[in-house]
């Protein structure tokens, strides 16, 4: 559950590539259900804090692949 700050999300080397590529377009997923911090938020601060915020609503993480 990360991001490089400052490298786009359609970079080989960014986190979100790496899953789209090796795993989310493999499985069976609503895109709006696959959830990545972006690393370009202008406040960095506040894009931890709503990601934050889904996990508390969603009742906490039963899973995490990545």
């Amino acid at each position: 559950m990360d991001e490089y700050v400052g490298l786009p999300r359609n970079h080989p080397e960014s986190y979100h590539s790496y899953m789209w590529n090796n795993f989310f377009k493999h499985v069976d997923i609503d895109p709006s259900n696959a959830h990545i911090l972006d690393g370009n938020a202008e406040d960095l601060q506040a894009e931890c804090d709503a990601f934050e915020e889904k996990i508390k609503e969603a009742g906490g993480i039963d899973l995490f692949v990545g």
